[in-house]
Order: structure tokens, then sequence, then C-alpha cells
């Protein structure tokens, strides 16, 4: 990262192969050069990932080839998280932005906001209701 003078990196790992893990040697690397990666998960089936960045964007990477498909620049600052509904169509973000934003999972598109008065630090979507959860506040350095 910026602070080591380092390139950020996606690392994967096969679990199955014991050699990569010991040896920390990682299938395939995708170097992100824009913005730090800060939160992670898998997208639908597994085609692809779903990156948030310090700078606010999120971004979506096919894990085979290391190309990025989408990137969406809606949030003004860190993503604290990044959730899926359970049947993995909807994605939730937490921003430090004090917003929480619902996008289509597979084509990043925009459908809801949710602003607060304090950093959102998570977001959650029910997994049997039509609710959303929101959790945050200050951090005490801040």
């Amino acid at each position: 990262d910026k602070a080591m003078n380092q390139p950020c990196f996606i690392k994967f790992f096969d679990l199955r192969d014991k050699e990569q893990v010991e040896m920390n040697s990682p299938f395939r690397d995708i170097q992100i050069d824009d913005s730090k990666v800060n939160r992670m998960i898998w997208g639908s089936v597994e085609d692809y990932v779903i990156t948030g960045h310090e700078n606010g964007q999120i971004c979506q990477y096919d894990w085979k080839t290391g190309e990025r498909l989408r990137v969406d620049h809606s949030h003004d600052a860190l993503i604290k998280d990044l959730q899926l509904s359970k049947d993995r169509t909807m994605l939730i973000t937490a921003s430090k932005d004090t917003t929480a934003k619902l996008f289509d999972a597979k084509t990043f598109q925009f459908l809801k906001s949710y602003k607060t008065d304090r950093p959102v630090n998570s977001a959650a979507i029910s997994p049997i209701k039509h609710h959303i959860l929101l959790g945050g506040g200050q951090e005490a350095m801040e």
C-alpha cells in the first residue's frame, strides 16, 4: 500500500493445495493500482470478487483473469463493510461517509441510499425479512 510504498494485491489460494498455503504462494495475484482494498467478498457463484476500497469505490474483479469488470464511485470515504443478501443478488455497503448503499450485486445498479449522522461501520440485509441493519458511530480518536 501507499504507506509502505508497495502495491496492493488480491491473492488467491487453493486451500486443497498444501504447498500454496505453507509456502505463501498463491495461484493468482491481482495487482490493485489505485486505492487499497479494505474489504472483499465473493460474488454470486464465486465467478467474481467484490472489493471495497479506502477511497470509497467498490469494484468487481473476474478472479480467473484478474480483469476489473465494474467500478462504482458512489461513496466519498472508506468502505467499512460489504455484505450480500442471502440469495446473493443484492449488495449493501457501509462507509465512513455516513451512508450505506444498496446495489444489484452483479450489475452494481444503485438501488437505495441510507443516510445517518455518523460513520456506518457495518450493514446487513436480513435473510428472512425486508429489513436492513446499520451499525456505526464515531471512533474515539476522531
